[in-house]
């Protein structure tokens, strides 16, 4: 498979209310049927009165020649040092594995 950059920019596809700047450790995968899969993990919130982060991890993927908005992958939430893998599987869909530490928060807000 040849790889292109796409023409839009990446981060014209994040929306206002999630930091573009917080977004980091990027992965990509491709499915069965050759589409492209970003996996990105995006800093939050601060972790409590020690320090400290949480992550949320997104899936981003192109259509066309941009990409879409960032999809939140339910379950994610947890800390710095989580890591996700995806693979393609046998039924063309995409079989992705996330590392949560079984938090119940709040998605963030999104602007109206």
């Amino acid at each position: 498979m040849k790889l292109a950059q796409p023409a839009a920019a990446l981060d014209a596809a994040i929306p206002a209310h999630l930091d573009k700047r917080l977004f980091q450790a990027p992965r990509l995968t491709a499915d069965a049927n050759g589409r492209v899969w970003l996996f990105l993990r995006h800093q939050w919130r601060s972790a409590g009165r020690w320090g400290g982060h949480l992550f949320d991890s997104y899936a981003m993927t192109l259509r066309g020649d941009a990409w879409t908005a960032p999809i939140l992958l339910p379950g994610s939430t947890g800390r710095q040092d989580a890591m996700l893998a995806a693979v393609p599987a046998d039924d063309e869909r995409l079989v992705v594995a996330v590392v949560g530490d079984n938090r119940n928060l709040p998605a963030p807000a999104q602007a109206s």
